[in-house]
């Protein structure tokens, strides 16, 4: 069984955030953080592990 690629996407204001969308919908395993804490909750609704 081959194992997901991690990514961390670091910065998730609008070009971090839809890069970090594209690589969820790719099945990657993506991390994310931004120091804006609002950035970081829209991340994680979009679906964050």
């Amino acid at each position: 069984m081959a194992s997901k690629r991690k990514v961390c996407v670091l910065g998730l204001g609008s070009m971090g955030l839809g890069v970090a969308l594209a690589l969820l919908e790719r099945q990657f395993d993506v991390s994310g953080f931004d120091i804006n804490k609002q950035a970081c909750k829209s991340f994680a609704e979009a679906g964050e592990k």
